[in-house]
């Protein structure tokens, strides 16, 4: 394949690719009750530009090698309780979800 070929298809691919984002976002957005249809529809919309950011970008998205392990002390712990998910970290006491 030429490689005008190759980046006819990446497009190709990318605008599929963003056009099957866009109707699952869709079809996440009509299951939002009406208090929370604005708010949701503008996570969405913001979640769709990053993504269409995300695909425009050449190259490696992150440099690997600038990668380094977290100190040892920073671990997040999480505690299933039977109502909710409790996340607790070295950061701060707790958080309930």
């Amino acid at each position: 394949m030429s490689q005008d070929g190759a980046s006819q298809f990446q497009e190709v691919i990318r605008q599929e690719l963003e056009l099957s984002v866009k109707k699952e976002l869709e079809k996440i957005l009509t299951t939002a009750s009406s208090h929370e249809f604005e708010h949701t529809k503008k996570d969405l919309d913001g979640f769709r530009k990053l993504f269409h950011r995300f695909l425009q970008e050449k190259g490696p998205s992150v440099d690997w090698g600038k990668i380094q392990r977290p100190p040892e002390d920073s671990g997040l712990f999480y505690q299933n309780t039977a109502h909710s998910w409790k996340f607790y970290s070295n950061a701060c006491t707790s958080v309930s979800l």
